[in-house]
C-alpha cells in the first residue's frame, strides 16, 4: 500500500514535519498488520440503492452498510485464518448518539445476520459488544484515520 505523502498530525516547521512524516511512513511500512476497509459513496448509495429500493436486504444508512460490509470481511478472515481467535471490535467514538447507533448496527448483526452471513456466524467469531475509543493524540486508532484517508483518496 502506498501511503499519502502529505503532512499527518504534526504542526511545526517544515523540516521537523518532513522528519515526522518519514518516521511515521517507516513505522507503517515496517509494522506487520492487516487492514480491512470499506468506502461507501453516501450520495450514490442513497440515490442508487436506498431511493430505488433495489436491494431490500441492504441497510438504508451508509454507516450501517459500512459496518455490515466490514464485519462480513473481518468474519471471513477470522473464520479462514490458521490461528483461531475471537475478534474484538473498537470503533472511534463520534458522540453518544452516533456511538449508540453504531452499537445498535453491530448488535443487529448478532441478532439478524446479514444478507450473506448468518447471525450465528457473527456470534461464533466476534466478541459480543463493541468498544468505543475517543479521538486522542498518540493512540493506535489514529492509524485508522490514516488508512481511511488512503481508501478515500
Amino acid at each position: 500500500m502506498r501511503f499519502h505523502e502529505g503532512p499527518y498530525y504534526f504542526s511545526g516547521d517544515l523540516e521537523r514535519q518532513a522528519e515526522f512524516d518519514a518516521a511515521l511512513r517507516n513505522l507503517i511500512e515496517e509494522t506487520p498488520f492487516l487492514v480491512f476497509g470499506v468506502g461507501v459513496r453516501k450520495n450514490g448509495f442513497e440515490s442508487d440503492f436506498v431511493g430505488t429500493g433495489i436491494d431490500p436486504y441492504l441497510p438504508t444508512d451508509a454507516y450501517a452498510l459500512a459496518i455490515t460490509m466490514l464485519m462480513e470481511r473481518y468474519l471471513d478472515y477470522l473464520s479462514t485464518s490458521r490461528v483461531k481467535r475471537i475478534g474484538q471490535i473498537t470503533f472511534e467514538s463520534q458522540g453518544p448518539l452516533e456511538d449508540a447507533t453504531h452499537q445498535l448496527e453491530f448488535a443487529r448483526l448478532f441478532l439478524e445476520g446479514s444478507q450473506w452471513v448468518p447471525d450465528a456466524a457473527f456470534r461464533a467469531w466476534l466478541e459480543t459488544g463493541c468498544r468505543f475509543t475517543p479521538k486522542q493524540g498518540s493512540d493506535p486508532m489514529e492509524l485508522a484515520d490514516i488508512v481511511s484517508r488512503e481508501i478515500y483518496e
